[in-house]
């Protein structure tokens, strides 16, 4: 080694100490510090919470001019520069709040390396004064891509403003880049690599494993919203820590928090894109400062988020890859302490994200449109184009064009595009880019589908992130996730559905579905129908043990769906196939109701604890019909002590069980209150028969 590499390596453990407060790096930090300061473009994929704001803060300090970090979140960039204030290290972030006179004052420090460190939003690569800038007197000793995965079109949160850094970069001299990213599978590492390295100039590479060993995960998929909420409410209030809790939509997610806030007592926040930018920054500091417990939240909230304890990271809605899943996973546990990932989601979820994905096919008369409008701008000439309020399409065309060569994106103000002309359109470039739109739409399915596989999946949860993205991850301890440590009780020697019976089941969907003009799902979901073809049920009492098939269903339609199973379930019984029957804890305690057995003997036989068999004979009680559980349930519950309980009930509401519990003097157990609302919510009289 030389004295000078001697000299490098101790002023970089001098920084790591003495300006950032560390005891020792990381794996890999030291080496892609080192590439850094060697001048190499890297591209490196670590988990949340492994330290790759370092990798690019510390040789900052030693390259001669200034570090650019483009990074999606103005209020990520706020935290960086107010966490970079706080170790005495300047820094600026160009936003567009800013005024006219702060902004020049970013410029001039920039030119004179005042400030190591200058942080940009990816549509401000285009501003006007930074490009002209870049032409005379800026300079750039480091171009970092935070969040790189918002580059690919592949990933699963594709910003078209990062399209532009290969062009700022080559303005800016092709200075050194930095990829940094937690979440890329092989197809997106690739498309990374495209964008921002070259044939001559390949990104190296570096990988972290992408386990997280203390974080559990975990999935429940319940058949309705009332077991939804409660298993919701459960995890909740047995985990004291601070909680993140994903809901979808900005609905969704606001209607989750009122719930929340009548049934839990600690402090709940609201936070997705359409709320004003101060209640989003203020929830944001709340808690990052440890004032709020829990924020329900879109996926807008949690990029950057500098809170290192969060115990809890609860998924309400179902995901759209696994890859959005995990980015969102890792922002539990990051102070290393043991914490949970827990996805609770119903089978109506799940259909209606798979329907919606179907029913969004790119519009080829939208992208026409869009492309017609902007083929009518003069040649040669600066056009501001407003684009609709949230017309994301409308940004993804313009970006196909640009890289294109057919357009040069001029800047970007809210919704207002600058946009310059420079050759004539024919009608290939509509269809060209619907081809590729198309192709994005196709990968997005076949995302969702490996979603699917990892929700209804049984191997080890921690394996099959590990396969998503390339990596040979073991299972961990016992409370690795919900499908390892003790195995199920119950396994059926048949792995696949009968493919026959599945595309004779759809069939006869599809042709309800058009008698009755609605989407196929209403009649029969995919998971009643794989369900069903698993099975190959021969009786109606075979049928309801099948999920997705409830009174209903059965009643309406058991008949028909037994002569189409026929033929395969005798072709399966003349193989001397064994009985593909569902045999799951859940089913088996069902059958164990039904034959009298007491609960004790349940939970013995299907190795489960006593609030799960109790769930399982609340959905009994709620799914099948009275005649079945009637005398079962009258064994359990008297009819004295269950007209006490709805006296209360009709006093008190069902929502809470610890009200009407303490009303009655405790002299009623929980387990009766639970069956006793499960009657009660049906709406039928007890008995419920003669």
């Amino acid at each position: 080694m030389t004295q000078w590499n001697s000299t490098m390596l101790s002023q970089i453990d001098h920084l790591l100490h003495h300006r950032f407060g560390l005891e020792q790096f990381r794996s890999p930090q030291r080496e892609i510090i080192l590439g850094v300061l060697a001048g190499q473009s890297q591209l490196a994929i670590l988990p949340t919470g492994s330290g790759k704001s370092l990798c690019y803060q510390l040789p900052s300090l030693m390259l001669p001019h200034p570090t650019v970090v483009v990074s999606p979140l103005v209020a990520l960039m706020k935290d960086q520069v107010d966490g970079l204030a706080e170790t005495q290290i300047r820094a600026h972030a160009l936003v567009g709040s800013l005024s006219r006179e702060e902004q020049q004052q970013i410029f001039q420090d920039w030119a004179e390396h005042r400030v190591p460190l200058i942080y940009l939003a990816p549509e401000r690569l285009s501003h006007p004064e930074v490009l002209e800038g870049l032409k005379h007197h800026l300079k750039i000793s480091l171009l970092v891509v935070d969040e790189a995965h918002c580059i690919s079109e592949w990933g699963h949160d594709f910003r078209p403003d990062y399209r532009r850094i290969r062009e700022f970069r080559e303005l800016a001299g092709n200075p050194p880049i930095l990829a940094l990213t937690a979440t890329a599978s092989p197809r997106v590492r690739r498309d990374i690599g495209y964008q921002l390295g070259s044939p001559k100039s390949p990104l190296i590479y570096h990988e972290s494993s992408i386990d997280r060993a203390n974080i559990r995960l975990g999935v429940q998929v319940t058949v309705s919203e009332r077991e939804q909420k409660q298993r919701v409410l459960d995890a909740v209030l047995k985990n004291d820590r601070p909680t993140i809790v994903y809901a979808g939509t900005r609905r969704r997610t606001e209607e989750w928090a009122r719930w929340l806030t009548t049934v839990v007592s600690r402090p709940i926040a609201v936070y997705h894109a359409g709320l004003p930018h101060s209640v989003r920054r203020s929830v944001q500091e709340e808690f990052g400062q440890q004032t709020l417990a829990i924020v329900v939240a879109t996926t807008a909230f949690g990029m950057g988020i500098n809170r290192r304890d969060v115990g809890l990271v609860l998924h309400v809605a179902v995901p759209e890859s696994i890859a959005a899943y995990y980015q969102e996973v890792g922002r539990a546990g990051r102070d290393g302490s043991p914490a949970q990932a827990r996805m609770i989601v119903r089978y109506h979820d799940i259909e209606q994200r798979e329907f919606q994905l179907k029913g969004t096919t790119p519009d080829y008369s939208a992208i026409s449109r869009l492309v017609t409008a902007a083929g009518n701008f003069p040649l040669q000439r600066l056009v501001r184009w407003e684009l609709d309020e949230e017309d994301q399409l409308g940004l993804i065309v313009l970006a196909a064009l640009h890289e294109m060569q057919m357009v040069t994106i001029g800047g970007r103000t809210g919704h207002v595009v600058a946009v310059t002309r420079h050759v004539d359109f024919d009608r290939t470039v509509a269809e060209t880019i619907g081809k590729r739109l198309q192709q994005q739409h196709q990968y997005r399915q076949e995302q969702f589908r490996l979603m699917k596989t990892y929700i209804f999946g049984q191997d080890c949860r921690r394996v099959q992130v590990g396969q998503y993205f390339g990596q040979s991850l073991e299972p961990g301890a016992v409370d690795c996730c919900d499908n390892c440590g003790e195995q199920p009780a119950f396994h059926s020697q048949v792995t696949n559905p009968n493919w026959s019976a599945v595309a004779q089941l759809r069939r006869w969907r599809r042709e309800k579905a058009e008698l009755a003009h609605v989407s196929p799902y209403i009649v029969l979901s995919d998971q009643a129908v794989h369900s069903l073809a698993f099975a190959l049920p021969q009786t109606l009492e075979d049928l309801q043990l099948c999920p997705g098939i409830g009174p209903v269903k059965r009643e309406r339609y058991g008949r028909e769906l037994l002569e189409i199973l026929r033929p395969f379930a005798s072709s399966a019984a003349m193989t001397s196939e064994p009985s593909q029957i569902l045999q799951t804890p859940k089913t088996v305690a069902m059958q164990m109701f039904r034959e009298g057995f007491p609960i004790a003997e349940v939970e013995k036989r299907v190795a489960r604890s006593r609030g799960t068999v109790m769930e399982y004979l609340q959905e009994w009680v709620q799914t099948r019909d009275p005649d079945e559980w009637s005398s079962y349930v009258q064994r359990l519950l008297s009819t004295d002590t269950y007209r006490q309980i709805l006296s209360a009930f009709q006093s008190l509401g069902t929502e809470r069980l610890r009200p009407v519990y303490e009303a009655l003097s405790g002299t009623v157990s929980y387990d009766a209150l639970r069956v006793a609302r499960a009657v009660f919510d049906r709406g039928l009289k007890f008995p419920p028969v003669s």
